[in-house]
């Protein structure tokens, strides 16, 4: 045990959550909480008797999300699936005072959000859980100046996936508690 850690509660207004992501921004740590009542940004203190800054930044319904440079813009979009475990992966960029819908895909329980390069692309892997339980790649072809799908798997119904990018091969490791599986997808670059 270590007698120097406090536990401290947070005042954030949301009681259904799902989705937890953390990166840096501007030099600071930030940890963005989704759920039923929206996205929230907690702003990590730079010394720990100071306080947290709290702010809600998006109003929908969201199970999970990421930030990602998917265009590589120097920008993060902010990737969503809404409703709870809905059936909307949503894809914004950020303008001064909004968040502007870039792209949209259909989800059957949505249940998996991950960014991040494919094989050297960058883009969004989406999965749900129910239908055909797919596993989706979901990237824009600066070429066709549209965005693309590739199909990863179907019948899987993922629940939780890690991408392990390697110098000549991407793997998926993906858990399914739906067929009571592990598996693995390699993707070559």
């Amino acid at each position: 045990t270590n007698d120097s850690w406090d536990i401290m509660k947070l005042k954030c207004p949301i009681k259904k959550n799902h989705g937890l992501f953390k990166t840096e921004l501007h030099n600071k740590q930030i940890v963005y909480i989704s759920g039923e009542e929206g996205i929230f940004e907690l702003v990590v203190p730079d010394k720990i008797e100071s306080p947290w800054i709290i702010k809600k930044i998006f109003e929908k319904e969201v199970s999970d999300l990421f930030y990602y440079d998917v265009d590589n813009d120097g920008h993060e979009e902010l990737a969503t699936i809404e409703g709870f475990h809905g059936n909307k992966f949503n894809l914004y960029k950020r303008n001064e005072n909004a968040w502007d819908l870039i792209y949209s895909s259909v989800l059957d329980f949505g249940h998996i959000l991950w960014c991040g390069k494919l094989a050297g692309i960058r883009g969004i892997i989406t999965g749900s859980r129910r239908s055909e339980k797919s596993l989706d790649f979901h990237y824009y072809d600066n070429v066709t100046e549209k965005w693309e799908i590739v199909n990863l798997d179907k019948g899987c119904g993922a629940a939780q996936i890690e991408v392990v990018n390697e110098n000549d091969k991407d793997q998926i490791f993906i858990t399914s508690n739906a067929i009571g599986k592990i598996e693995l997808i390699e993707v070559s670059q």
